[in-house]
């Protein structure tokens, strides 16, 4: 899809602005019923917390949506991250009680757990809402992220510190071309994808990032007040991505010139967790990934990430993702086949 064909696919009427139109239900707990099973609607929206699995694949990390007009979306909030953009004319969102006002070309991004809500929208206006996991953060993006203290203070922030949940950026980028190219190109790339898609995607979402980091530099915006040691922690984790394997905790306090139990302290508190959970955490994540795209044997999976005790392995996997190793794959296939 090319970008100039973007806007004609935005305007089109989803299903639930058909049923809207067609009933003249406002409330989106109210339409959803109609179109998925009774009582989806007020489930979805009595949840403490949605879940990205409600929006997207389990395989997605990160995925376009366009938010739906003439209907009110009640208080809620969620496990992802959220960017939602003023595409075309404005809206009214309600955060954390807080009436935000979006322009055209104005952008916010929401942390976790944060309570909000959209008011009607227009049939002229277009929002397009940019959903991430969490885990969408990894080493190459973190790595690329670096540089960028508002941003990374934040991803930061919302993935390892749940304490600090509730936060929000809110950019007023009317006007920025860069901006509106930047989420389109790769919103296209999302909805029509082609070799090396995902690619296209991070990197149009990276510079979406400098592009917001130089934007907060001249209107002075401040997220607060606590940026010290944030692009340390970036370049600790990107550190961690490549050594987890064999590293110690002394050996990253030496490496980054941190005496050792400072250096636990410092971690445990930025991060939310201890060096050695933040370890484990970074094996199972490769072990997923080598469940995902390899035919590997259970047990040399386990050695590839450094579990020389298969049953330990085992154990931690699935108190990690509450499936076992062999189920956990065996999802993924069939989620995976379904798909294609």
């Amino acid at each position: 899809m090319l970008v100039a064909e973007l806007e004609e696919y935005l305007k089109t009427y989803d299903i639930i602005e058909t049923v809207a139109i067609n009933t003249g239900i406002t409330q989106i707990h109210e339409i959803l019923p109609l179109i998925h099973s009774p009582g989806t609607g007020n489930k979805m929206f009595s949840e403490e917390v949605l879940s990205g699995d409600i929006f997207m694949k389990n395989t997605e990390k990160m995925t376009f949506k366009k938010h739906p007009r003439f209907v009110e979306v009640l208080p809620h909030k969620h496990d992802f991250l959220e960017i939602s953009y003023a595409y075309r004319g404005g809206f009214t969102q309600v955060i954390n009680e807080q009436v935000v006002r979006m322009e055209e070309g104005d952008l916010t991004i929401l942390d976790t757990d944060v309570v909000h809500t959209i008011n009607k929208v227009a049939e002229e206006s277009i929002i397009i809402n940019i959903l991430i996991r969490k885990d969408y953060f990894n080493q190459s993006i973190l790595a690329r992220l670096t540089e960028n203290d508002l941003i990374s203070e934040f991803v930061i922030d919302a993935i390892y510190k749940p304490s600090m949940n509730g936060r929000y950026l809110y950019f007023p980028s009317r006007g920025n071309e860069k901006i509106k190219y930047y989420i389109a190109t790769a919103m296209c790339e999302s909805l029509d994808p082609d070799v090396a898609s995902i690619e296209v995607v991070n990197c149009n979402v990276i510079l979406l990032f400098t592009e917001l980091l130089r934007l907060s530099k001249k209107s002075n915006l401040e997220v607060n007040d606590v940026t010290k040691g944030k692009r340390s922690l970036v370049e600790i984790l990107n550190y961690l991505e490549e050594h987890y394997l064999t590293v110690t905790l002394s050996e990253v306090a030496e490496h980054f010139h941190f005496h050792p139990n400072y250096f636990s302290r410092f971690f445990k508190e930025n991060l939310g967790k201890t060096f050695s959970e933040m370890i484990q955490e970074l094996r199972l994540r490769q072990a997923k990934l080598l469940l995902e795209n390899t035919t590997f044997q259970i047990n040399h999976i386990a050695d590839e990430v450094g579990y020389t005790n298969f049953n330990h392995f085992y154990k931690k996997f699935k108190e990690h993702y509450h499936v076992t190793p062999a189920e956990y794959r065996k999802q993924y296939i069939e989620q995976r086949d379904k798909k294609a």
